[in-house]
C-alpha cells in the first residue's frame, strides 16, 4: 500500500471513531445507557436531537469528500438516531 492510500485508510478510521462517538453520546442522552458511576440513565431528549443535528450538518458539509462506505455509514446513523428519538420521545 502506498502512503497516500495509508494515510487515507488512517482518515476514514478516524472518521468512524467519530461517528461511534457521536453514537454512544446520542445513546447516552436517549437514556439507553447507563451511567457506570451513578448506575441510572438520564434522558434529554433535547440534547440528543441537537447532537443528531451536529451528524447532519457533518454530512452536509463533507459533502462531496466522504467515499462510499463513509457515506453510507454517516446516512445509516443519521436514520438510526432519527429513529431512537422519535421512539424515546413517545
Amino acid at each position: 500500500m502506498d502512503e497516500e492510500k495509508i494515510k487515507a485508510t488512517e482518515r476514514s478510521m478516524l472518521f468512524f471513531d467519530l461517528l461511534v462517538l457521536m453514537r454512544e453520546l446520542v445513546r447516552s442522552q436517549l437514556g439507553l445507557i447507563i451511567n457506570p458511576e451513578t448506575g441510572e440513565a438520564i434522558k434529554d431528549i433535547g440534547s440528543a436531537r441537537k447532537l443528531v443535528d451536529m451528524i447532519t450538518v457533518l454530512k452536509e458539509k463533507t459533502e462531496g469528500n466522504l467515499n462510499e462506505q463513509e457515506q453510507r455509514v454517516i446516512d445509516n446513523l443519521i436514520s438510526e438516531l432519527q429513529m431512537a428519538c422519535v421512539k424515546a420521545q413517545n
